[in-house]
């Protein structure tokens, strides 16, 4: 066989071709599973941060800066019940008081959004400590006289993204 042989340069084309074809679907794939959990996930995610945010426990907890007991056993509960990655609570300074990721306590809540520290609502994916998430946040707002409406804080409610290899065997 010489190297010049049209049947070797034609299987090699056609591998080639085989190659690319390969290549472009598992893109495709992988970026359709992504959009797929975006929606699929999406709502519950901030559907739960709604949820989580409109509990009374909450609102009256985040109005007295040294009460941190009923809300770890909430954000706890939250992970537990509904399977999500992180419940992270913040005060209106978005100080994070409480977060089942210890991580996150105590320092300022990573925003999506500028808006949010002024009490919009926000979701999309962030990137906590190295992992890709999906994430919900959602104002606290007070329904006390003389203050409805008045931003208390943001809960943050996080889930993560499955790996490349999870995705693709899922597509």
């Amino acid at each position: 066989m010489v190297s010049g042989d049209p049947v070797r340069a034609a299987k090699a084309r056609e591998l080639g071709i085989i190659t690319v074809v390969l290549v472009g679907v598992g893109a495709v794939s992988l970026a359709q599973s992504e959009a797929t959990f975006n929606r699929v996930e999406g709502r519950p995610v901030s559907a739960l941060a709604e949820q989580v945010a409109a509990n009374p426990l909450v609102r009256g907890n985040l109005s007295v800066p040294e009460q941190r007991t009923g809300l770890a056993t909430l954000a706890l509960q939250t992970v537990t019940q509904s399977r999500v990655t992180t419940v992270s609570i913040a005060d209106a300074d978005e100080k994070v008081r409480v977060s089942t990721d210890p991580q996150l306590e105590g320092r300022p809540l990573p925003l999506g959004s500028a808006a949010v520290a002024a009490g919009a609502s926000w979701s999309g994916s962030l990137t906590l400590d190295g992992d890709r998430q999906l994430v919900s946040q959602v104002p606290v707002l007070s329904v006390a006289d003389n203050h409805v409406g008045e931003h208390l804080g943001t809960v943050m409610i996080a889930e993560d993204f499955p790996s490349v290899w999870e995705r693709l065997r899922g597509a």
